[in-house]
């Protein structure tokens, strides 16, 4: 692809991702919440570069309520005193 064709795509491609972010109100939340309900309908049309499907992940816990893993990091953590 040279220089001028990849300057094509990549404008196709923001002016796409610009349509669809102003659809939504500019949120950034309501456009993912957007997509994500497209490609549900559309499982077998997007693009996976290799990630993980989340429906395929579990969380596994010791009988307690799940946790996300970000959840997880926000634990408290007792403060270092140095002397």
């Amino acid at each position: 692809m040279n220089t001028s064709s990849t300057q094509d795509v990549l404008a196709e491609v923001w002016a796409i991702k610009d349509s669809l972010s102003a659809s939504h109100g500019h949120s950034l939340k309501a456009t993912c919440r957007a997509m994500y309900a497209e490609q549900q309908k559309h499982p077998g049309d997007f693009v996976n570069l290799g990630a993980t499907s989340r429906q395929n992940k579990t969380l596994e816990t010791t009988g307690g309520a799940s946790k996300s893993p970000v959840a997880r990091k926000r634990r408290a953590r007792p403060a270092r005193v140095s002397a």
